[in-house]
């Protein structure tokens, strides 16, 4: 059996795993009595109140538990009491004849409640049996008295039959009578399941008949033959690791479930003996028991010996687990004696785990016979009390038939899911591989008995090709489809070959990730989405007969004899659909056609092999064959047949006339003139043909003229004239119309030298013409002209090549004797010297040829000039880097190798004499793939290549690079404030190796702009990035955006001139300096910052008091004013004018001692009001020079005041002092007055700079 290999990921554990969960009591009201026997005869004996031709029954069970101390047991009869037990029995009343079957089970008589109409609630007082219709009774006894007598007969006699056929047994004191009519299974199972262990299934059953309270104590230790079986056990109950299990941990369980084993974890089992100690449950308890079956060697092929499974009757599961993959090696039988009041799942298939291995491939599953032996306990199941969801798991198994399981209650909330079947149907077909089938396919039955065909079913012929991920996902599968014609038909367009077999089926559950639409059956027996449900899908092997090509076999027979004389098969290159017209293939040699037994000899290919025979009688055959004799080939060829003794009418006359006026001529014909007779052995006759030929000539001359004349051009002898006569013959062939031309022939080749002709007083250019030879028929007609001059001398200049000894050319040079020639070899020397000839010698005179009465010749000798060549071949290695769609994926490596030649190239001929080859290596070294971060190359290395020649091809190769199994890199970008030092934000990417990040800047650098910030360096780069092993950082700088503006402040030297009284003597004096800083604002924080105040000036110059006539100015000069910075308030200074009059104190000089004036206490800033009081005299000066803050107010600065004059008396009147407005009295201004005096006297030169800053 050819296994698949394909892949089925999907594990589908939700699907086929039914809720375990149950609640806490058994439900089940019913009290039924079902009493067990075994019989020697194997047959199973169905009770009931109704008839059927074809019954499938559970198997009945007989519960025992603990009786109070009222309830006295007999040793002898060992009679149980039986409780909640629900015997179901599923009754088909299909009396089809060809249908009817009663499936044979282990040696078990059975009696209970089976009509599935009645009340199935029946006390233990009722007992129903199933007989034919003609000898049907019922039977009516007290609890007491059937129950006694069960037990008994089980007790006493556990492997008589209780129950005979046709009679009636009495099997109680109060003759109770039990009717039975045993029917035998027209089923059979295959040669994996097999034969049932009768004598282990007795004794179990026997055990379950005669077992009491009494009859087993509690301590009674129980044995497991498997240690995972006992282990799994053990902690089911409860018990100590190591501590024996006895009967009273059974009987005394306290638990709703022994949960044996898992779903996700089953137990691995090779024997189940011990398991029928579970018998002593409580009744309202259950097992659920999750096992894999082993062989007796602890291994899984169970083709040797599988587990006996008779331990497990009777036991009241809630759910079975029989995990194997060798279920068709397993007898099933034992199975139905299983209770199914509780069963709700039930699995018979491979381990879940192994779904990926078993699906549609598992050879050794589970068959159709075996699934019909365990229909009854199915039905049974379908019919329990059990109301949850309840599973059938058959999936990966070898099961098509579910026709078998019509007698489940099709209301049930039931699924029977059978996903991933494989089945062989051995009945062959014809296949072309590659070419469109048509077949029948009606393998898969359901459970309703009706064929599974459905154009929604999506069947496909099965050569998948898959393909992966890097984590062994399927990402994408290839089917061939098969196309539903309806009534079972299916069509294929380009089946694909699997070993001997045509494979097609369902996708399944395999292509579910794929497809995301699962191809299987699912079928509701009743209301839909709560009733008996099928799901299944299966692959099918068919046997198949595989063609390269449809075949139509042509037998040619021998009517008389039946031999085959010749047989052809026909149909290579041929497609299904094309047709063979056999018209023109029936000729034989030596025979005639008779006819054929085909309807047609056009026939049509199929996948069906055809045979045609074709009939054939005795005949005589001949040729007759026109050769051509001018070419040796047969020109045309007539078959002719008949019977012995005939004459043909075929004559060659009509065939020659025919290439006669083509161009052809009769040779000769051997064929009677009259006809040939057929007999044997007749010769082939030939007509010898042979081209017509007509004659032709052709001639053509070459001439010679020699021209004699004087120098004035007139003629001076008779022109001298020879011919050379070339001819040739040929044919034309009148058949082809070519001509054939024999060689050109001459009696000479060459014109003989020609003395010119003597003439008194003049002398010939050339005395001799000389003679010309190798004339060929396509020589040009020769003309020299011979030039008679006034007789001179003459010489002869002679070009000669030294390197062949040939002439290169000859100049005769004439003139009056005693003269010397202006001829010079120059012009032609660099002829010569041009066409790569070396100059040897130059025989002619460098002065020129002198004439006389002899004839010199000079000679001029050359040599052929060489060139030194150098040639270069280079042979270049081109190493491609791509990855594996063809894109670039590093750059190229190229070597080259570069072979040299030196040659010597004759510069006359052009023809250059090499010498050998050399380079510096004849080999390209092994070169190293590049390494490319996240790939692969198909090539680590490429090998170095040796034996490198010039004339090798250049080396082209590629390496291809297939991505890795993508790893993440890791890329970091990280937003900088330069400004503050501080990160603003970062980003952290990740992506698979070898791809590229989406991620751009701009959109938050925008954010950052908005808030504020200036970009100073965008690390990251504006195309994509790929992504690395490595971590890759990417830094962006920004700092914080400013505005500038500017700001002025202006610091004014005011110097006010007045008289005494206050009025002004002069125009002011107004100097300014203006500084300038810088306000910067931070546009994120909106923090301010100044620069320093700035001015291209920080004094103020010396001022000279003007004059002014009759009057003297307290100082003649304001001293310059330095260091002058913008925090300076402004600088006022008075100067005051007095009438000059003279010094009133001291005749005028200067003051011996200067006088300090007392700086003001307030400043001199206009009074807030009218009613401000006066200053005081002595908190003013009239030379005081003072400074308007920035603020309004002044202050008193002292000024060096040059030249001080001599204090003016002060009006009496009331005067304003500058800058304040305010009035003085008579009496201050005579104090200031003395004050100035006083300060005169004293010498005071100056005041001393005082300076406040604001």
């Amino acid at each position: 059996m050819v296994m698949l290999s394909m892949a089925s990921p999907l594990l589908i554990s939700k699907i086929v795993h039914a809720d375990t969960n149950t609640d806490t009591a058994d439900n089940t009201a019913s009290s039924e009595t079902t009493t067990k026997a075994t019989t020697a005869a194997k047959t199973v004996v169905l009770t009931g109140n109704q008839t059927s031709s074809n019954t499938t029954t559970s198997t009945a069970q007989n519960r025992t538990a603990d009786t109070d101390s009222s309830t006295t047991m007999s040793s002898s009869t060992a009679t149980s009491t039986t409780e909640n037990t629900a015997e179901k029995t599923s009754t088909n009343n299909d009396n089809s004849a060809t249908n009817a079957s009663t499936v044979t089970t282990a040696a078990t008589t059975i009696t209970g409640d089976t009509d599935s109409e009645t009340d199935n609630t029946g006390t233990a007082n009722e007992t129903s049996t199933t007989t034919p219709a003609s000898s049907q009774t019922t039977a009516t006894t007290d609890s007491s008295t059937t129950t006694a007598a069960t037990n008994q007969a089980s007790a006493t006699t556990p492997d008589a039959v209780v129950t005979t056929t046709d009679a009636k047994t009495d099997t109680t004191p109060t003759s109770t009578t039990t009717t039975t009519t045993p029917t035998t299974s027209t089923r059979t199972t295959d040669n994996q399941v097999k034969t049932t262990n009768k004598v282990a299934v007795k004794a179990t059953l026997a055990k379950m008949a005669t077992k009491t309270a009494a009859t087993v104590d509690d301590s009674q230790v129980v044995t497991f033959a498997d240690a995972n079986l006992a282990a799994a056990v053990r902690s089911a109950l409860g018990v100590a690791s190591g501590a024996d299990i006895t009967i009273g941990n059974i009987r005394h369980y306290i638990g709703t479930a022994v949960a044996i084993g898992s779903f996700v974890k089953p137990i691995a089992v090779s024997s189940y003996s011990g398991m029928e100690a579970l018998l002593e449950l409580p009744t309202n308890k259950y097992v659920n028991l999750f096992t894999t079956m082993l062989n007796n060697q602890g291994g899984e092929d169970l083709s040797a010996s599988s587990p006996d499974l008779t331990p497990l009757a009777g036991i009241q599961f809630q759910s079975l687990a029989l995990y194997s993959a060798y279920w068709g090696r397993v007898d099933p039988t034992a199975l139905l004696n299983l209770s199914a009041t509780k069963l709700r799942n039930i699995y018979l298939q491979p381990q879940q785990d192994d779904v990926d291995t078993y699906y549609q491939k598992n050879v050794n599953g589970m068959t159709n016979q075996q699934l019909a032996i365990l229909a009854p306990l199915f039905v049974s199941m379908s019919n329990n009390a059990d109301t949850f969801f309840k599973v059938i798991n058959l999936a990966d198994n070898c099961l098509t038939d579910f026709s078998v399981l019509s007698g489940m209650n099709t209301a049930t909330d039931m699924r029977i899911y059978a996903a991933g079947q494989l089945y062989l149907n051995t009945d062959p077909i014809n296949v072309v591989t590659n070419q469109p089938i048509t077949f029948t396919s009606n393998e898969q039955i359901g459970v309703d008995g009706t064929y599974l065909h459905s154009e929604n079913e999506q069947s496909y012929s099965i050569s998948p090709e898959y393909t992966y991920d890097e984590n062994g996902k399927i990402t994408g599968v290839t089917w061939d489809p098969a196309e539903y014609l309806g009534d079972g038909q299916y069509y294929i367009v380009s089946p694909k070959q699997t070993g001997n077999y045509l494979t097609y089926g369902q996708w399944g559950y395999a292509t579910h990730a794929v497809a995301n639409s699962p191809y299987y059956f699912s079928i509701f027996y009743g209301k839909y989405n709560y009733s008996l449900q099928l799901l299944t899908d299966a692959m099918i092997y068919r046997i198949t007969n595989w063609q390269t090509n449809p075949t139509i076999t042509v037998n040619y027979i021998n009517r008389a004899t039946g031999e085959v004389l010749q047989k052809q098969v026909l149909g290579s290159g041929k497609q299904i659909g094309d047709t063979e017209d056999l018209t023109n293939t029936t000729t034989l040699a030596g025979y005639n056609y008779l006819g054929t037994d085909a309807p047609s000899l056009n026939l049509t290919y199929s996948a069906d092999p055809q045979v045609v025979n074709l009939y054939y009688g005795v005949e005589y055959r001949t040729q007759v064959v026109y050769v051509d004799d001018t070419t040796g080939q047969t020109l045309h060829t007539d078959e002719l047949s008949g019977a012995a003794g005939t004459t043909s009418g075929y004559r060659t006359i009509t065939t020659i006339k025919g290439y006669v006026d083509q161009g052809y001529e009769l040779v000769s014909d051997d064929y009677p003139t009259a006809g040939v007779v057929f007999v044997d052995g007749l010769p082939v006759y030939t007509v010898h043909l042979q081209h017509s030929q007509t004659a032709l000539n052709d001639s053509k001359t070459v001439s010679q003229t020699i021209h004699y004349v004087y120098a004035d051009g007139t003629t001076a002898a008779t022109d001298h004239t020879a011919k050379i006569e070339f001819t040739r013959t040929g044919s034309h062939d009148q058949v082809t119309g070519t001509d054939t031309w024999d060689a050109w022939l001459s009696t000479q080749n060459s014109f003989d030298a020609v003395t010119s002709p003597v003439i008194k007083n003049y002398a010939a250019d050339m005395m001799t013409v000389p003679a010309v030879t190798g004339i060929t028929v396509t020589s040009a007609d020769i003309e020299t002209t011979v030039t008679y001059l006034v007789k001179q001398g003459s010489a002869q200049v002679v070009y000669q090549d030294a390197t062949t000894g040939q002439t290169l050319g000859a100049d005769t040079l004439i003139g009056a004797q005693g003269t010397t020639s202006d001829y010079t070899t120059a012009a032609l020397i660099q002829k010569w010297l041009s066409q790569g000839y070396v100059l040897v010698s130059d025989g002619y005179p460098a002065g020129g040829a002198t004439f006389d009465d002899t004839v010199a010749t000079y000679v001029v000798q050359f040599k052929h000039g060489t060139t030194v060549v150098n040639d270069q071949r280079d042979v270049t290695e081109t190493i491609h880097y791509v990855y594996a769609d063809g894109t670039t994926a590093a750059t190229d490596h190229q070597a080259t190798i570069a072979f040299k030649r030196t040659g010597l190239t004759d510069n006359v001929t052009g023809t250059t004499t090499w010498q050998n080859w050399t380079s510096a290596t004849t080999s390209f070294a092994a070169q190293p793939s590049p390494t490319i971060n996240g790939y692969t190359a198909d090539q680590t290395t490429i090998a170095a290549i040796e034996g490198i020649t010039p004339s090798s091809d250049n080396v082209e190769l590629t390496v291809t690079y297939k991505a890795q199994p993508v790893t993440h890199g890791t890329i970091k970008v990280v937003y900088v404030d330069q400004t503050t030092g501080q990160t603003l934000h970062h980003e952290t990417l990740t992506g698979a190796v070898g791809t590229t990040s989406s991620y751009q800047t701009e959109a938050l650098l925008k954010q950052l702009v908005a808030q504020g910030y200036q970009v100073v360096n965008d690390g990251y780069p504006t195309t994509s990035v790929t992504f690395n092993q490595a971590t890759q950082t990417y830094t962006v700088t920004v700092k914080h955006a400013t505005t500038a503006t500017t700001e002025n402040r202006t610091v004014t030297r005011t110097i006010h001139y007045v008289y005494g009284d206050g009025t002004k003597a002069a125009p002011d004096y107004i100097a300014t300096i203006t500084f300038t800083r810088t306000k910067t604002t931070d546009a994120v924080t909106g923090a301010t910052t100044w620069s320093a105040w700035s001015s291209g000036q920080t004094s103020f110059a010396a001022v000279a008091s003007p004059t002014i006539a009759s009057f003297k100015a307290d100082y003649s000069t304001v001293t310059a004013i330095h260091l002058v910075t913008a925090a300076d308030a402004d600088y006022v200074t008075i100067i005051t004018y007095q009438a000059d009059k003279g010094d009133e104190i001291n005749g005028g000089g200067q003051p011996t001692t200067p006088v300090k004036l007392t700086t003001p206490v307030q400043p001199t800033r206009p009074a807030a009001s009218p009613t401000q009081s006066p200053r005081k005299v002595s908190d003013a000066t009239s030379n005081t020079t003072s400074r308007q803050s920035a603020t309004g107010s002044v202050k008193t600065v002292s000024a060096d005041l040059i030249q001080p004059a001599t204090a003016a008396q002060t009006p009496a009147s009331a005067r304003t002092l500058p800058q304040t407005d305010e009035a003085t009295t008579d009496a201050a201004s005579a104090l200031g007055l003395s004050i100035l005096t006083l300060t005169s006297l004293l010498g005071l030169s100056h005041f001393s700079r005082k300076r406040r800053h604001n």
